[in-house]
């Protein structure tokens, strides 16, 4: 990849860097902060929560001839950059610390857009996207594994100024963005504010279902997901342990990715759909048994290494149904809506540190998945041969 690629792919890493922290981030507000489980989970999805908005905000401002994509970066690693330390100070009052953790997630997901759009026509373009949505999970692992000693050495505080600095590192890779968006060949922007997706009603009602499929799929990962770390604990082995065995677990997602990556469209979408949410049920009717040590690590890679495999399958499928970038434009709201909500709905479940409600929960939600995917396929089968040409199995 060009210089100058790398540098945004970069900077777009750090400026989320909390979102796939989050595991390790609820576990030490918990430990070091002795905030309550459901109180830190709830916390995280404010995170999650102003990502969203801002994920949501960007369609509409980004979007618009002359809007500085630049100075868009350089604000967003500015509010993460300032709510860092901000988070240390307001560590004893929950409200304000709300408020705070909703501004630093605004600021990740602004950013991480903008380094999505940023790389919008270089060459390559699709290795320059594996590696901005592949990191997360690569982030995720080195930070469950090696952040329990950064706590451990410096407590949260120093791990929460840490990424402070690293935030404000970044600046140096401002330069390298573009200033505005790159234009089409007529000279003009592509107009998200006005897509619409064209193919009449049977269109949109296969995209309605599979958007919410998605959805749902997204809601029961990420909330079991972020309390990994504490569901470990919960199973009777210690924090260090349980983030240690982690680590490696949720680098998997890298092996998820590359395996999709691999198998391109050799395969029916709905299967790789389907295999993939029937590999994640496995997993997580799994941690029913409440394992531990290295069968705890096992079901997690698998249920992490299941949610990249998936995903680009998803977005493909809505990029075809729903034509002219509405589809993923939608995916990528919903993506980030479901890991808001998804934690917060664990959250009110979590009582006295028994997460066995919640896992049962989500076994029950991928079970739904796997249903709706049944019926989108089996609409497929019902569509025009343009429609349906890669839905059905």
């Amino acid at each position: 990849m060009p210089g100058h690629i790398i540098a945004i792919v970069i900077a777009g890493m750090i400026v989320n860097v909390y979102i796939p922290i989050a595991p390790s981030l609820l576990g030490a507000m918990v430990d070091y902060q002795g905030i309550d489980s459901d109180v830190a989970g709830r916390l995280i999805s404010y995170n999650f929560w102003g990502a969203t908005v801002s994920t949501v905000l960007a369609i509409f401002i980004l979007p618009r001839p002359g809007w500085n994509i630049r100075l868009t970066m350089l604000f967003s690693l500015a509010l993460v950059t300032i709510t860092s330390p901000a988070a240390v100070w307001a560590a004893n009052d929950i409200s304000l610390l709300a408020i705070i953790r909703f501004i630093n997630g605004f600021g990740a997901g602004l950013g991480f857009t903008v380094a999505a759009v940023a790389v919008v026509g270089s060459p390559n373009v699709e290795r320059a996207y594996a590696f901005l949505y592949g990191n997360p999970y690569l982030i995720g692992g080195l930070g469950l594994a090696l952040l329990p000693h950064v706590y451990s050495t410096v407590g949260i505080e120093g791990a929460l100024l840490g990424m402070g600095a690293l935030n404000l590192a970044a600046f140096a890779l401002v330069p390298y963005f573009p200033k505005a968006l790159v234009p089409h060949q007529d000279g003009t922007h592509d107009p998200l504010l006005n897509v619409v997706g064209r193919g009449g009603r049977q269109r949109l009602v296969l995209g309605a279902l599979l958007l919410v499929t998605f959805f749902l799929h997204y809601v029961f990962n990420s909330g079991i997901w972020t309390y990994f770390e504490r569901i470990g604990v919960s199973f009777g082995m210690s924090a260090l342990e349980s983030g240690s065995i982690l680590g490696p677990s949720m680098a998997a997602g890298l092996l998820g990715m590359f395996l999709a990556s691999m198998l391109g469209n050799r395969y029916s979408a709905f299967w790789m759909m389907f295999v993939g949410t029937v590999a994640i049920l496995l997993s997580t009717l799994y941690l029913l048994l409440q394992p531990t040590g290295v069968a705890f690590g096992l079901s997690t890679a698998l249920f992490s290494a299941s949610i990249p495999f998936v995903t680009p399958y998803f977005v493909a499928e809505l990029s075809r149904i729903v034509p002219r970038g509405l589809g993923v434009l939608a995916a990528n709201i919903v993506t980030i809506t479901g890991f808001s909500t998804g934690p917060f709905l664990v959250s009110l479940l979590v009582r006295d540190n028994d997460f066995i409600p919640s896992v049962a929960l989500t076994a029950v939600g991928f079970v739904v998945v796997l249903l709706l995917l049944l019926l989108f396929a089996g609409l497929s089968r019902r569509q025009p041969p343009a429609v349906a040409a890669t839905s059905a199995p």
